[in-house]
């Protein structure tokens, strides 16, 4: 086998090293290091990272598992499990490295979470239909008995009618489920027209049938839940299975079966796909799925795949208000932040669990709590620790973002290195919108101090931001999140200056004729052309680019949106300083817009930029004057001047332009 691989002496002298080594494991190797420190998990590592011989090495343990696992079964799944995380552990140092990663645990966590191992064939998995649970008699059908008519191929061409029938007839029996259970299963597998096809058939019914009639037996569980999590991941299937009673039906199977882990793990995926759906995740909460999710998590805490579904479903949920206030209470917090302290090199996880924080940290106190009880350090080691995993590097800006909203936080973050390792990460991760998105929400947040402004630009990350609008232009997110970090960076004098420079303000303008209907892009860039417009020079640019023209057109596009009508008024009341500009604000009927905005919006923010871009224009033009007293500007700017929350300012430039109107 090995001459077959065309290698060198040299490799292939190491080649049969390592043969020899992986060989000399005699039959009894699962029993006998059963309880060993995990060496041999190391030494078989080692060998499978080869990435040249790595797949050959892979099928040949899998082979000679197979061959022994009958007589070892229990103690073999411990084995499988620790290999498993051994895999976890590796540091690929390039894609290929990923992917190699990623395709060995694959195979093996089919092996573990279904009690079986996969069959190597040297490119797909295949396992035998005629599988029992482990504790039975397994056969494993070898790689010559492998062929072109393997069990999927002949499942995926099942009449599912046929199987549905069957099952409704046999409902008693729980051979014939877990068959039909199979089947469906196996159907349904990344195929989101059979998905439908099973639940159009009726088959959300059938199989919640089977699960209530055969609550504690374990298969028919393990089997239903499997179906149900392929189901649910069909948005329309996840409202079918709700309307059919499903969800009381899932959490009474769970709580039936309790101590089977099998069961519990299947049971949090599905009800975690189910989740992602905001009105079953309020359903599944009511009827006592948070204390579920939350002892599942706290009796499972080695369990990897039971923290991260865990905090997924916390995450989705806490979405919903009542289950955030529960979810608070019941510790979730601390539960969350231990399976991060437990699983830091599990990238799910950590993603996961950063999401959870995320989601939980939106009230002052819970940031607080996360804080308090080292979030911050653990969100930041997530990054750390998973620099090429785009997943954990964007819910974790997502979660600094959210923390940063607090000053202390804020600082802590900083003082930590926060703001160098959110650069990093969007420097990485150049292509990934999800990781921009959420790391210019999280500049933007952290240059609401000062001295965090100006480390964020002596570190170039004016620079990542406009990169980053630059490269995903047509990504919204990406678009609002970036002009909310340039509008808080140009705060600074010389950072206006810097923006201009490197072409900000076309990108910003360019934002905003692309994303002309989502009103936050409007508002955010018109706060950024708003700061960015204190500076004389860029006064005169943004105008030149066509400025003027967009605040109007987004004026008029975003009526009732409060911040578009805000921050328009803002911009145009500092390019109306320039004769020129304020010749075209009038020209291009800025009176009316500004006058309608006011009389829309009572909120002070409009008021005030309102009336001191009507102040403005009606300076020292009697013709203008008379312009604004005739569109109703008198009612308008009293209105304004006599307001609760009116300023100084306000009222001075408000009561000053009505004197000039009663002249007119």
């Amino acid at each position: 086998m090995i001459k077959r691989l065309d290698l060198s002496d040299l490799e292939s002298a190491a080649a049969h090293r390592k043969f020899r080594n992986l060989l000399a494991l005699e039959e009894p190797w699962i029993n006998r290091f059963g309880n060993s420190s995990g060496s041999w998990e190391q030494d078989v590592c080692n060998v499978m990272q080869d990435l040249r011989l790595g797949r050959l090495f892979f099928g040949i343990m899998i082979r000679y598992i197979q061959d022994s696992f009958q007589s070892y079964s229990r103690t073999g799944m411990v084995k499988l499990q620790q290999l498993s995380d051994k895999i976890e552990q590796w540091r690929p140092r390039n894609a290929e490295e990923q992917l190699e990663q990623g395709f060995l645990l694959k195979e093996l966590r089919i092996g573990c979470r279904s009690q079986q191992l996969p069959t190597w064939t040297g490119l797909v998995s295949s396992i035998d239909s005629n599988r029992k649970d482990y504790h039975g008699k397994v056969r494993f059908s070898s790689a010559e008995e492998v062929d072109g008519s393997s069990d999927t191929e002949r499942s995926s061409s099942a009449d599912i009618q046929e199987i549905l029938e069957r099952m409704r007839k046999e409902l008693g029996s729980t051979h014939v489920q877990c068959n039909g259970f199979e089947e469906l299963c196996e159907l349904a597998c990344d195929n989101p027209e059979i998905k439908t096809a099973i639940a159009t058939a009726g088959g959300i019914s059938v199989v919640l049938a089977a699960m209530m009639k055969h609550i504690g037996h374990e298969d028919v569980q393990r089997q239903g839940w499997l179906v149900l999590g392929q189901l649910a991941f069909d948005n329309v299937n996840q409202t079918a299975i709700a309307a059919a009673g499903g969800i009381p039906v899932m959490l009474a199977a769970m709580k039936a079966n309790e101590e089977d882990e099998g069961v519990q793990e299947n049971g949090r995926c599905s009800l975690t796909n189910l989740a992602s759906n905001v009105d079953n995740a309020s359903t599944i909460m009511a009827a006592g799925g948070i204390s579920m999710v939350l002892a599942a998590m706290q009796v499972h805490r080695e369990d990897d795949g039971a923290q991260e579904n865990g905090c997924l479903a916390l995450a989705t949920s806490a979405c919903n208000n009542d289950n955030f206030t529960a979810i608070a209470a019941a510790g979730g917090i601390s539960i969350v932040l231990a399976a991060m302290t437990a699983h830091r090199v599990h990238a799910g996880v950590q993603e996961k669990g950063c999401l959870a924080l995320a989601t939980l940290a939106r009230n002052d106190d819970e940031l607080t709590a996360i804080a308090a009880a080292g979030g911050i350090s653990l969100v930041l080691a997530a990054i750390n620790a998973h620099r090429v995993h785009a997943g954990v590097q964007e819910k974790g800006c997502l979660v600094l973002a959210t923390l940063a909203r607090n000053d202390d936080e804020l600082t802590a973050i900083a003082a930590a290195g926060g703001i160098s390792m959110v650069l990093s990460t969007m420097n990485a991760h150049r292509v990934h919108a999800g990781v921009q998105e959420k790391g210019c929400l999280a500049l933007a947040t952290l240059a609401r101090n000062d001295a965090e402004l100006t480390a964020i630009a002596a570190a170039r990350g004016i620079a990542v931001v406009l990169a980053a609008m630059k490269a995903h232009k047509w990504h919204a997110g990406v678009q609002e999140k970036g002009c909310l970090a340039l509008t808080n960076l140009a705060r600074n004098d010389e950072n206006m200056t810097v923006i201009a420079a490197a072409e900000g303000i076309s990108v910003v303008l360019s934002a905003m004729q692309a994303h002309k209907v989502r009103g936050n892009v409007q508002e955010y860039g018109c706060y950024a052309l708003g700061n960015l417009s204190c500076n004389a020079d860029n006064v005169t640019a943004i105008a030149a680019l066509g400025g003027i023209s967009m605040m109007l057109e987004a004026m008029k596009a975003h009526k009732e949106h409060e911040g578009v009508q805000e921050n328009g008024c803002f911009v145009l009341g500092n390019l109306a300083g320039n004769d020129y500009n304020l010749a075209a604000i009038v020209a291009a009927g800025g009176i009316f817009v500004v006058l309608a905005a006011m009389k829309a919006h009572a909120a002070h923010g409009v008021q005030e930029y309102g009336c001191s871009v009507l102040g403005t224009i009606g300076w020292s033009d009697a013709t203008l004057q008379k312009t604004i007293k005739e569109a109703g500007g008198v009612v308008v700017v009293k209105a304004t001047i006599k307001a609760s929350g009116a300023t100084a300012q306000c009222k001075s430039i408000g009561q000053t332009l009505l004197d000039k109107l009663r002249r007119v």
